[in-house]
């Protein structure tokens, strides 16, 4: 009897175990499919102190207004983006202090970006330094 069952798993646990898979694929794909029905979404993201928005547009444009301080805005930002979205199409930096903009480094290791929006104030921190030499190595179109 034990060596009927041996055989038993041995068949079809590969098989249980692709169908199980084939299923988990199927559902986060459904989900993936159904953020592609929403309307306009404007988030205001908990970053602690500073700033951080998320709009996206019924046509799926992506757009980050400033990026709150370092390691703050990765958690809420997956939070409202599909997991399998890896691409913003645009930030815009309102000014170049730490809090408005530490968050873009971590953002531009995870996310790609289109391009990059600022008002041309100029700040010679080594945050916004990085950021800078960050963006012209990526070859991000800085408006």
């Amino acid at each position: 009897m034990f060596v009927k069952n041996k055989t038993f798993v041995q068949k079809y646990g590969l098989l249980v175990f692709v169908l199980f898979l084939l299923v988990v694929n199927v559902y986060l794909f459904r989900l993936d499919l159904q953020g592609l029905n929403k309307g306009l979404t404007f988030a205001m993201l908990d970053v602690g102190q500073g700033d951080a928005l998320f709009i996206e547009s019924p046509t799926g444009t992506q757009v980050l207004v400033d990026a709150g301080p370092p390691r703050k805005v990765l958690g809420p930002l997956t939070r409202l983006m599909s997991p399998f979205d890896r691409n913003i199409d645009a930030f815009i930096i309102t000014n170049p202090d730490q809090d408005h903009i530490g968050g873009f480094l971590d953002i531009l290791k995870t996310y790609e970006v289109e391009q990059v929006f600022e008002p041309g104030t100029l700040n010679d921190s080594k945050i916004y330094q990085n950021l800078k030499t960050e963006i012209k190595n990526k070859n991000i179109k800085n408006i």
